[in-house]
């Protein structure tokens, strides 16, 4: 009489498998993340003049010719990708080059292509992608965002000028919040600032400082008072995402925050 087939050793080859196949997942997924990251530290070390040179980026759209918008949108999406840095700068030169209509249109249209991508590289690729263009101190200032689950709080945060939203770009894409919602936040939290920027240098262009001023003065007293007044922003900011916390699931791929936990808690 023949025994009955152990149900372990029966399963044995198939979850041996699983860990292989597991693996190999985890090594494309860590290929493909060194890929990624080296692709766009080059892109940020060649671009990156750029960021704070207007006059090379008009240079640069000026010499593509017909093809100028799309040379500034790809530098705009780039600025966001590649070099997570303000972008004031993108943002003056598109009015100054296109006007403001057109200038607003180009910035929000590769800010936003930007947006899209570090949202889906994140998601696709974890934290140990976010880490290696976030720095350690912003990840423990903001990594409580990695549990939101709430798209107003991000959208506050693209709105109010005193959070780095390109960075914030980043962590954004570990929430469990759908993509095309982050995309469609990041688009109209952005917008003001872009709207501001492109007025600004289409009158720099025209040589009508006196709009120029009339913005820089109201962007430096609205700074100024965000930033007086950080702290409580902050801490606002961080009662809205605690609140969306508790109505929503866990980070993308169980990643926890990098802060330490609260012993009181």
């Amino acid at each position: 009489m023949r025994a009955a087939p152990d149900d372990h050793s029966a399963a044995g080859p198939t979850e041996a498998a699983g860990r292989t196949m597991r693996r190999r997942g985890a090594i494309i997924r860590g290929g493909l993340a060194l890929a990624v990251i080296a692709a766009m530290v080059v892109a940020g070390f060649a671009f990156v003049p750029l960021f704070g040179d207007p006059e090379g980026i008009a240079a640069m759209v000026e010499r593509a010719g017909g093809w100028g918008p799309v040379v500034f949108i790809l530098i705009q999406a780039l600025q966001v990708i590649a070099a997570p840095v303000p972008g004031q700068v993108t943002g003056l030169a598109s009015g100054f080059l296109f006007g403001p209509a057109l200038g607003i249109l180009y910035c929000a249209i590769g800010g936003t292509i930007g947006c899209a991508v570090v949202f889906l590289l994140s998601r696709r690729l974890g934290r140990p992608f976010v880490e290696a263009f976030v720095s350690r101190t912003a990840l423990q200032r903001f990594d409580y965002l990695a549990d939101s689950g709430g798209a107003i709080v991000l959208l506050l945060i693209f709105l109010v000028p005193i959070f780095p939203d390109d960075i914030i770009s980043y962590i954004a894409g570990l929430t469990r919040i759908p993509i095309h919602r982050l995309v469609l936040v990041a688009a109209f939290g952005r917008l003001p600032g872009y709207a501001l920027m492109a007025i600004a240098g289409s009158h720099a262009a025209a040589a009508d400082m006196s709009v120029v001023i009339a913005i820089a003065v109201v962007s430096v007293v609205l700074g100024g008072v965000l930033f007086w007044q950080r702290r409580r922003v902050e801490a606002f900011v961080r009662r809205l995402a605690q609140r969306g916390h508790k109505r929503a699931p866990a980070p993308i791929d169980g990643d926890r925050p990098l802060s330490p936990p609260d012993p009181a808690g």
